[in-house]
């Protein structure tokens, strides 16, 4: 099975898309039907955090580019001090089709000033 389909919400029940929609919207992020279920998670796990509280993920590259991620990106910075995203252009895990990036959060509770997105200059291919 393709990895992206298999992360994809649409594979689940209308029960738990439901619930997982009613979720985010209640902790201010509003997902449509497509969005791949890592994003919601992310806002998810957040709401577990405590005041100050910070998180990392690695996360699929498409945070930097799918309308799905746009909501996701707009509660970051709404809850979080500093949001960062660091675009790896080597591959993580070389068995997975799909490149990753990496996220972090810090500062729960607050608002960010700005999304801070960064390409490590030994990545960047000449």
């Amino acid at each position: 099975m393709d990895d992206e389909l298999a992360l994809r919400l649409q594979v689940l029940a209308g029960a738990v898309k439901a619930l997982r929609g009613r979720l985010c919207a209640r902790l201010g992020a509003e997902f449509s039907g497509l969005t791949a279920s890592w994003a919601p998670f992310l806002v998810a796990t957040a709401s577990l955090l405590t005041p100050g509280g910070r998180m990392a993920f690695v996360v699929p590259a498409a945070i930097g580019h799918a309308p799905y991620a746009a909501p996701l990106l707009d509660y970051l910075v709404g809850h979080f001090d500093d949001v960062r995203i660091v675009a790896v252009r080597t591959k993580l895990f070389p068995d997975l089709s799909k490149d990753c990036w990496l996220l972090h959060a810090g500062g729960f509770g607050g608002r960010a000033a700005e999304l801070r997105f960064s390409v490590p200059i030994g990545s960047i291919r000449r």
